[in-house]
């Protein structure tokens, strides 16, 4: 969609219900991102929840790991909820490198998808090779920062995968 096409949209958002979202954030990241995974690209899922799961199979700790693994920056919009959905839908943002909305009204939610197009406009890719591979399907804490400008604010995620397969 291109960003006037965003801002224009409408949606009808009704919380409420049973819900799977880690199920559906570890399938999305497992299934649909994995592809392609040794090229630079940007992976993005955006995701319209209210942050409560009360069916899924996986637990938030493995969604995040899975989208970790494939390099899928999470960007959540919250359509309301408690104050547990939102802390979940920050750490899925936070750990992937993405930005979590919350609370977003309905009228809102075309302008944050506004605010997720230009940040996505505005991303560098940067690749690392750590000096030691590590043993596939390892993880291991990165900390990226912008030391020259402290205002500025960098989205990064926190952890790094070592692919499996020789990637």
């Amino acid at each position: 969609m291109t960003k006037d096409e965003v801002q224009a949209s409408k949606f009808n958002l009704n919380p409420g219900g049973a819900t799977a979202m880690y199920d559906a954030v570890y399938s999305s990241c497992r299934d649909r991102m994995m592809s392609d995974r040794g090229k630079p690209l940007r992976r993005v899922l955006v995701i319209l929840t209210d942050g409560e799961d009360n069916q899924s199979h996986v637990g938030h700790a493995a969604a995040i790991a899975e989208a970790q693994a494939s390099g899928t920056m999470i960007f959540a919009i919250n359509t309301g909820g408690s104050p547990l959905g939102d802390k979940m839908l920050e750490q899925f943002a936070l750990e992937t490198g993405g930005y979590a909305y919350t609370p977003a009204g309905a009228k809102d939610v075309s302008k944050e998808f506004a605010s997720i197009q230009t940040k996505i406009e505005q991303m560098y890719v940067l690749k690392y090779r750590p000096d030691e591979s590590g043993r596939p399907g390892e993880f291991h804490a990165i900390d990226l920062r912008i030391v020259s400008n402290r205002k500025l604010k960098v989205y990064a995620p926190k952890r790094y995968y070592v692919p499996t397969g020789g990637q």
